[in-house]
C-alpha cells in the first residue's frame, strides 16, 4: 500500500501525546493526541490514529478525529491520495468512541483487515490518554455518516 504523503504525521508523533500503540491484523497501530500550539491553531486534532503496513517506517492510512477552524468536529481518513470526511459529528467524543469508530472505517479500507481481529494494547492496560480528557470532555454523539 502506498504510503502517506502529507509528512505532518511525523511532527505529530514528536510533539503530540502518544495514547497507544497496539497490533491489529497485519498492521501497527499507533494513536495519538494533538494539542493545539500558536504553530497549530487553524486545524486540530483530538485524536489520530495512524496505521503502518507490517514492517514500514511510514504510515499507510490515518483517521483523524478534527476540529476545524469554525470549531465543528469530524472523523476523516487519510490516504496516500485523498483525505475526505467520512462522519460530522455534534461534538468531542471521548478516545474510547474514536478509537471503535476508528477501526470499523479502517476495517474497510485496509487490505487484509478482514474479519474483527481483538486489538491488542501494549502492556496489556486500557489507554489514560494524558490531557485529552480535558481536551475532549464526553459531550456530543456522532450523527449518522456522509453519503
Amino acid at each position: 500500500m502506498e504510503h502517506l504523503h502529507d509528512l505532518t504525521w511525523m511532527q505529530h508523533l514528536m510533539y503530540g501525546t502518544k495514547i497507544e500503540t497496539f497490533s491489529w491484523h497485519r498492521y501497527r497501530v499507533v494513536s495519538l493526541s494533538v494539542p493545539p500550539t500558536d504553530k497549530r491553531h487553524l486545524s486540530q486534532y483530538p485524536f489520530r490514529m495512524l496505521f503502518f503496513d507490517g514492517g514500514a517506517n511510514r504510515p499507510c492510512l490515518a483517521v483523524n478525529c478534527e476540529q476545524t477552524i469554525l470549531e465543528s468536529f469530524c472523523l476523516t481518513l487519510q490516504t496516500a491520495g485523498s483525505h475526505q470526511v467520512f462522519m460530522r459529528l455534534e461534538g468531542p467524543i471521548p478516545y474510547d468512541r474514536f478509537r471503535t469508530l476508528a477501526l470499523e472505517r479502517a476495517a474497510s479500507a485496509l487490505p487484509g483487515s478482514e474479519g474483527k481481529p481483538r486489538a491488542r494494547r501494549k502492556g496489556g492496560t486500557k489507554p489514560r490518554p494524558r490531557n485529552a480528557g480535558s481536551a475532549m470532555p464526553n459531550r456530543g454523539s456522532p450523527s449518522s455518516p456522509e453519503t
